[in-house]
């Protein structure tokens, strides 16, 4: 007759998803006898399925015919006589003997609990087993160095979260409503065991809105610290609050967010938790423990969190103005916004590895054309709506071999191209390279007046406004690849210019509407791939408002203030170089508001202020400057700024006919403009 224990297995069986691969290595490893002993070695932090794995892993075993002895390091004094007595259920009886009577598979879960038994696990107990005998070892952190010895009979499997696919399948099997699977997944993240909760709360207590319920927040309060147990130094609680309010962290930022000068030992034993992963730049906390900290900081300090990130945000923007090509540095303080949609997109996976970008040229022009046609095979299948210029092979083609588009291609960890994507700065070249009446095209005349497409700049070095593309991929695509490439476009934004993308798709459009884009225009055409859906325009227009101040507004969560009209931008400037020793004139400029804006606890005076924001300006349009280029911001420099000899003594100064004079400084202004909005 069926037991209790019979229906509770086969219920845990039923609720077991997404870890056939750890199975199918299990059963390989189960039926291996060459190694003596052999040691399989399961780890990940709490809340990630060990406890579950390990159970279906007995219940193969026991399948094919083996006897299988659990020992959980939490239920027992770790003495060896307390090891004997659980492995064998009698006193006085040798565990080691008792386990070569018959093929065995001897568990030791919560094995971080064992330490005080290394030396005789190592030395008396383990070198006594059987070839018949098979250890699973499984705990928070992998064997450590202690192990190394043993390094050749051991097998590893280190378990993460589940994927999104998993966790939905999981939640259609403890029986959730497709209604409510958003919900879930939205406040557990991919934690079995969050996952789990939820699922119990939802069926069990009806909850419906979980990060607001009390019973959802208890329940969390509870899972930190079950997830916490092995965390007793409360400095060292507190720098894992830091860690999980950043992307990725160094022993520097760390101190900078908890506001303390030395952290040195608590970053020590920070680094030697189960929950810490290596990174991009430095270590990042398991993604599911640090979705979990900071849902139960946002309910019981709130507070504190803000200031968390507020500090975290000073230390970035610190570090931009030191090293403003570091495209992470930006994608680290945009993750502080908490929004869900970027912090997915910039979220890192040690266990999948990185993805990387490669600049693609003509010599890549056969692995660029396959992605496209993969991606056109899939077409409306797909949830992407590009244009159709932006799929036709010959337009394309056009952009690999043009040296001013930047067509970035992302690679796996493997070295395959899966995907690429394209920045196209606007100058007379370009716009050339645009279908006549393509979506494109139309894309640019509907978000520019007439005047900004009549002066759209010879030279792309001088481009203001650039078109993004939509990311073109194969089916086998990672997550990773696509951070890769959005990360990559980061650098582009410091610009300060005016970015446009064209799309029909949702999805697309919720990311754009993340980054501060605005649906400026409707009606562009139908898309590629779905000709019911028209394609929408987006811009996001930073030429006056300033890169930093875009960062900072994404980052606080905050609406991006409203610059100049692209018309006003140019005449805004070329006034204020005109009148450079009229205060009154400057302090009446629009620029005057800007400039507070950059800097809302500056001193200077209003025109002052106008002054400081366009010599600023100056000296970074000149930093790596070519000498073409450094010699139309001289021009500016002598005629505008220091005003101190006519236009005509400057161009002799300068060794250059009048009308050459002339070219230089409108060439100099117009980089003094797009440098307006670079940090």
């Amino acid at each position: 007759m069926p037991t209790i224990g019979d229906a509770m297995a086969r219920l845990d069986e039923r609720l077991f998803v997404d870890r056939e691969r750890e199975l199918a290595l299990f059963r390989s490893w189960l039926v291996e006898r060459a190694t003596e002993p052999a040691i399989l070695d399961v780890s990940g932090p709490g809340g990630t399925g060990k406890s579950t794995l390990i159970r279906a892993f007995g219940r193969v075993a026991e399948a094919e015919g083996w006897r299988v002895v659990l020992a959980d390091g939490s239920a027992f004094k770790p003495t060896p006589a307390q090891l004997s007595l659980t492995i064998t259920g009698a006193r006085r009886r040798d565990g080691a003997d008792y386990l070569n009577e018959a093929p065995t598979v001897l568990i030791l879960d919560t094995f971080e609990e064992f330490g005080a038994l290394t030396h005789y696990l190592q030395n008396n107990f383990l070198p006594r087993l059987r070839r018949s005998v098979k250890l699973v070892i499984s705990g928070r952190q992998p064997l450590g160095t202690a192990w190394s010895a043993w390094g050749p009979v051991v097998q590893s499997i280190v378990l993460s979260g589940f994927p999104p696919d998993a966790s939905r399948t999981y939640l259609r099997v403890r029986g959730i409503r497709a209604d409510l699977e958003d919900e879930i997944t939205g406040a557990a993240g991919a934690s079995p065991l969050a996952l789990s909760l939820a699922a119990d709360m939802a069926t069990q207590f009806g909850v419906r809105e979980f990060r607001a319920a009390p019973e959802w927040r208890l329940a969390l309060r509870s899972l930190v610290e079950d997830l916490l147990r092995d965390v007793r130094n409360q400095d060292l609680r507190i720098l894992l609050e830091a860690a999980a309010v950043v992307r990725q962290f160094d022993e520097e930022l760390l101190a900078a967010v908890v506001g303390k000068e030395d952290i040195t030992a608590a970053f020590a034993a920070l680094c030697g938790l189960s929950s810490i992963r290596p990174a991009e730049h430095g270590l990042m906390l398991h993604e599911d423990i640090r979705r979990i900290l900071i849902e139960d900081l946002r309910w019981r300090r709130p507070e504190h969190l803000i200031e968390l990130r507020r500090r975290a945000w000073s230390h970035y923007r610190r570090r931009l103005r030191e090293s403003p090509a570091e495209a992470w540095i930006i994608a680290d303080q945009l993750y502080l916004s908490g929004n869900d949609l970027i912090q997915g997109m910039f979220s890192q996976s040690s266990d999948s590895g990185h993805a990387w970008v490669d600049r693609a040229g003509p010599a890549d022009r056969e692995v660029i054309l396959g992605i496209l046609q993969a991606f056109i095979s899939r077409g409306s299948s797909l949830p992407e709506a590009p244009t159709p210029d932006e799929i036709t092979p010959r337009f394309v083609e056009s952009l690999l071999s043009h040296p001013a588009v930047r067509l970035t291609m992302s690679r796996e960890r493997d070295g395959r191209v899966t995907a690429y994507a394209f920045v196209l700065p606007l100058c007379r070249e370009t716009m050339d390279l645009l279908p006549r009446g393509g979506a494109l095209r139309r894309l640019v005349e509907r978000t520019s007046s007439a005047q900004e497409t009549a002066d759209v700049p010879d030279d792309c070095e001088d481009a203001t406004v650039f078109i993004f593309s939509t990311i073109v991929h194969l089916a086998e695509h990672s997550r990773e690849a696509n951070a890769a490439l959005v990360r990559d476009v980061l650098p582009a934004l410091l610009g300060g210019g005016k970015y446009l993308a064209c799309t029909a798709s949702e999805q697309y459009a919720a990311v754009l509407d993340a980054f501060g884009f605005t649906k400026v225009a409707s009606g562009l055409g139908a898309s590629a791939f779905h000709p019911g859906r028209q394609l929408d325009a987006f811009a996001l227009d930073l030429r006056l408002v300033g890169a930093e101040t875009w960062i900072d507004s994404i980052a606080a969560g905050r609406s991006l203030p409203q610059g100049l009209a692209g018309d006003d931008i140019a005449r805004e400037v070329q006034t204020a170089v005109l009148h450079w020793a009229d205060d009154a004139k400057l302090a009446a400029s629009p620029l005057a508001a800007m400039a507070k804006l950059r800097d809302p606890e500056s001193e200077l005076s209003p025109a002052e202020g106008v002054r400081e924001l366009i010599r600023e300006a100056l000296e970074r349009a000149r930093a790596g400057a070519s000498e073409d280029r450094e010699l139309a911001f001289r021009a500016v420099e002598l005629a505008y700024l220091e005003h101190s000899v006519s236009h005509e003594r400057v161009a002799e100064r300068l060794s250059v006919s009048r009308s050459t004079f002339y070219r230089l400084l409108k060439r100099g202004l117009a980089g003094v403009v797009a440098a307006l909005g670079r940090p």
